[in-house]
């Protein structure tokens, strides 16, 4: 049987309404023999942006591990609210962490191999001026990106409720250096298609009407 260890945490985060950084990392500290932190998002990540405060628990030293290492961990996060203890959110979960592999100076999973070298074949200069050099950022934004190309790659039909969201990742993902000028054509013409169809879609209906 695996060794088993407990710790319990706490992050204050002061003046966090005010808050203008992208993700915020707290200290680091030890649970049996991994280094772990915490990492949050005060304005969301990935498909959570600017919808709601994302927070998650990060390896910190996964660097120094072993090939192959894996850790299974179940983890408890709370969101107190100074205001009223009611109001404080939690959430539970149980997964399995294991080893990232290194593309390009990026940790992405065994699984994403692929698509972030194809990604980087496609379009060598993508990261010519990213300069974020704390690595779980570097991932954040990385696993951003994989997101928003999967949602483009959709048919109109499925992409239409979220094409905000891609705009607000896209333009997200360009201030921090990313050069995604195919992406934002590409994201213009599923816009201008999406209206297109909704003026056809509204003609239709007019037609219908006046049959009736």
């Amino acid at each position: 049987m695996e060794d088993q260890y407990e710790k319990k945490i706490t992050w204050t985060i002061k003046d966090f309404s005010f808050v203008q950084s992208q993700a915020i990392n707290s200290d680091i500290f030890v649970v049996g023999d991994s280094k772990w932190n915490l990492v949050a998002h005060p304005k969301g990540y990935g498909e959570s942006i600017n919808k709601c405060l994302s927070l998650y628990l990060n390896v910190a030293d996964f660097q120094s591990l072993p090939n192959g290492w894996k850790r299974h961990i179940k983890y408890r996060l709370t969101v107190v609210n100074q205001m009223s203890e009611k109001l404080s959110e939690q959430e539970e979960e149980t997964l399995l962490v294991h080893e990232t592999i290194d593309v390009n100076g990026f940790q992405v999973l065994p699984s994403q191999v692929e698509s972030v070298n194809n990604l980087f074949e496609k379009h060598p200069d993508i990261v010519s001026k990213f300069r974020l050099e704390n690595p779980h950022l570097r991932t954040t934004y990385l696993n951003s990106l994989l997101c928003l190309t999967e949602i483009l790659s959709q048919s109109t039909e499925k992409i239409s409720v979220d094409l905000a969201n891609a705009h607000s990742t896209l333009s997200c993902l360009t201030k921090a250096g990313f050069k995604l000028d195919w992406l934002e054509t590409k994201l213009k013409e599923l816009g201008k298609t999406r209206m297109q169809q909704l003026e056809q879609n509204l003609k239709d209906l007019k037609d219908l009407k006046q049959e009736f």
